[in-house]
Parts: C-alpha cells; sequence; structure tokens
C-alpha cells in the first residue's frame, strides 16, 4: 500500500517548513545533503524535467504500438467486409 506523504514546495522567502518529506526546490537554495535525510527526496526542476520527458518518450512508444494494433484490426475487419459484401 502506498503511503501518504505531504509535497513541500520551497521557493526564495518562502514560509514554508522544511519538516516534510518530499522537496522541490526552486532555485536550489536547499542544501543537497537533506536527500542523506531518511525518507526525504530532494528533487528540483531538471530532475522533474527528465521524468517528464522519460515519460513522454514511454507514451510515444505506446501510441506508435497502439496505432499497429488499430491498422492490423482495420485490415482485418475490412478484408472480412470484403468477402461479406459479397
Amino acid at each position: 500500500m502506498a503511503v501518504e506523504r505531504p509535497i513541500i514546495i520551497c521557493t526564495r522567502g518562502s514560509a514554508l517548513a522544511m519538516a516534510q518529506s518530499n522537496m522541490i526546490a526552486v532555485p536550489r537554495d536547499i542544501d543537497p545533503a537533506v536527500s542523506d535525510l531518511d525518507n526525504v527526496y530532494l528533487y528540483n526542476v531538471d530532475d522533474l524535467q527528465s521524468i517528464a520527458a522519460d515519460y513522454l518518450n514511454l507514451r510515444t512508444e505506446e501510441v506508435a504500438r497502439c496505432e499497429k494494433i488499430i491498422a492490423e484490426k482495420v485490415a482485418v475487419l475490412l478484408e472480412a467486409n470484403k468477402y461479406s459484401a459479397k
């Protein structure tokens, strides 16, 4: 079962406390050493852009697979329709 963890987004001049377990720092004003703390994960915008790009690539690959399946099914239906129309 997934454990819900609060997310904290830190920006310059933010009054948010750093007692939470997930943090996004913009700009990079949080010491990277906080990542060494138990149950703390520090991400920056570059990390998130990389993750988003990876998922976009996965979705693009899936679209290609789906298009292939659709083309195969359409071909089967067209072939079946060609014989049933006679």
